[in-house]
């Protein structure tokens, strides 16, 4: 059986800043242990999350108040935007054709 295995975080405001927490069947608190890296060795990944929970992670880092450091809001809201903006010119091309 496959132990659920989840990254949260949380800001901490005595830390001044994100806590994050890897947490195994939801009542386990993973500890990390850094080991001497040797040139040549096959190194595995730290930790490794499904999609669902990677976007997890994700949430909650916004919720915490991080952003991305280029681009602005979601891709989405972007499209909305450039949408609106089309329409936008759309009117104003055919006011201005109307007045001439």
């Amino acid at each position: 059986m496959t132990e659920k295995i989840r990254v949260t975080a949380d800001y901490s405001v005595i830390n001044r800043g994100i806590e994050l927490w890897i947490l195994q069947d939801d009542n386990k608190v993973a500890e990390l242990t850094f080991i001497p890296y040797t040139p040549g060795n096959r190194v595995q990944s730290t930790l490794s999350l499904s999609t669902k929970g990677g976007q997890d992670l994700m949430d909650q880092l916004w919720q915490c108040g991080l952003r991305p450091t280029e681009g602005q809001g979601s891709a989405g809201a972007l499209l909305a935007t450039e949408k609106h903006l089309s329409d936008m010119r759309t009117i104003v091309a055919k006011c201005l054709k109307m007045e001439l």
